[in-house]
C-alpha cells in the first residue's frame, strides 16, 4: 500500500460467506526496488503528480525540471513508487548529486544492480547487457552537472532497453529526441 512510512498489519476475516483467498496486496515491498521510503505524504502536488503520471505513460524519458529546491526529486519518487506494479524489474533510483565525475556514473548503476566489470567487456557493457531485456524504470536524480553524459547514458539505455523508462531530475533538460519535460 503506497505512502506507508512502516509496516502495517492486515488482517482477513474469514467467513463461509466469503472466499479464503484474497489476492496479494500490492505494496512497495512487492516489488523489486532500492526507493528511500518517505517519511512524509506528498501534498498540495496532486495535480502535478497526476500530470507526471499520465506523462510517464506517454513517453519512455520524462525529466522533470525546476530550480533547485522545488521538489522534483520528491515528485519523482512519489511516481516511480506509483508505477512501480507496471515494471516488474523494478524501479532504481541512482543519485547523482555527489558524484563530481562523469566517469563513476556507470559504476554507480552497477552497483545498483550488483554488477562487476569481467575479463573483456566492459562495465557499460556489462550493465547494458543486464538491463537489456528488463522492464523497469530507472530515475536519475539531479543530473544537472553531468548533463551531457547523463543524455548520452539515457540515450545509450532507451535504446538498448526497449521495456524500460527513465525519471530524470534536473535543473534542465537532457535535450533528447523523445524527451518529455
Amino acid at each position: 500500500m503506497k505512502d506507508l512510512g512502516r509496516p502495517e498489519r492486515v488482517y482477513q476475516i474469514v467467513t463461509p460467506d466469503l472466499p479464503v483467498d484474497s489476492p496479494l496486496l500490492k505494496s512497495l515491498t512487492a516489488f523489486p526496488h532500492n526507493l528511500p521510503v518517505q517519511h512524509t505524504n506528498l501534498i498540495g502536488r496532486e495535480k502535478g503528480t497526476a500530470e507526471a503520471r499520465r506523462l510517464l505513460g506517454e513517453t519512455r524519458l520524462l525529466t522533470l525540471t525546476g530550480p533547485g529546491g522545488t521538489g522534483k526529486a520528491r515528485l519523482s519518487l512519489q511516481i516511480a513508487s506509483e508505477a512501480l506494479p507496471n515494471f516488474n524489474d523494478g524501479a532504481w533510483l541512482v543519485e547523482l548529486a555527489p558524484l563530481a565525475n562523469t566517469d563513476y556514473i556507470v559504476p554507480a548503476l552497477a552497483v545498483i544492480f550488483g554488477l562487476r566489470e569481467s575479463p573483456g567487456r566492459p562495465l557499460e557493457k556489462v550493465l547494458t547487457d543486464y538491463l537489456r531485456t528488463k522492464t523497469l524504470v530507472l530515475l536519475l536524480g539531479n543530473c544537472e552537472h553531468l548533463i551531457e553524459a547523463c543524455a548520452r547514458l539515457a540515450d545509450e539505455f532507451l535504446h538498448a532497453c526497449p521495456r524500460s523508462k527513465i525519471i530524470a531530475s534536473s535543473r534542465e533538460a537532457l535535450g533528447l529526441a523523445g524527451e518529455t519535460t
